[in-house]
């Protein structure tokens, strides 16, 4: 598909999540960033690549990711819930606990018992 269609941006999407889910983030990284190059503003692909980046340890760059989900969709429970992880791994615990909290109150889910 890729071969005959390079900037098929959802086909980028899909096989970056497959190359994720097979071990490969560094590969997947590249396919998100081919993707988000035909559409920047794609909320979902950039959401990806967040996740991609806590992955592969680079929590800052993450974190400013989830952000930018953030500021379109506050309420993005997975979005908030990463980027408070992404905080507490950059050492800013004091922006860590509000998105996690924000994610718990949004999603019981991910609600831990002290």
């Amino acid at each position: 598909m890729l071969a005959s269609q390079p900037d098929d941006r959802e086909a980028l999407r899909y096989l970056s999540l497959v190359l994720k889910a097979q071990g490969d983030p560094g590969r997947a990284l590249e396919l998100q960033d081919r993707a988000l190059a035909l559409d920047p503003e794609d909320r979902e692909l950039v959401l990806d690549r967040g996740l991609t980046l806590l992955e592969l340890g680079r929590n800052a760059e993450a974190r400013a990711a989830l952000e930018r989900v953030l500021e379109e969709e506050p309420d993005h429970s997975q979005a908030r819930l990463y980027a408070g992880i992404a905080a507490y791994r950059t050492g800013d615990f004091a922006a860590a606990l509000p998105h996690l909290e924000r994610a718990a109150e949004l999603d019981r889910s991910v609600a831990v018992e002290a």
